[in-house]
């Protein structure tokens, strides 16, 4: 759901090349909102 939200738009700007800032901030945004959940999901089920 984050990668479709975030990244898929940050490609097709890129694809376009509008708004390489805007793009490149969109991206990033991106980025961290899928670390943060990589990282809850990662605790959430702990090794066994």
């Amino acid at each position: 759901m984050i990668f479709g939200v975030f990244f898929l738009p940050a490609w097709l700007l890129v694809a376009i090349g509008r708004l390489p800032r805007f793009t490149t901030l969109f991206g990033l945004c991106g980025l961290i909102a899928f670390a943060v959940v990589w990282a809850q999901l990662l605790t959430e089920f702990p090794k066994t």
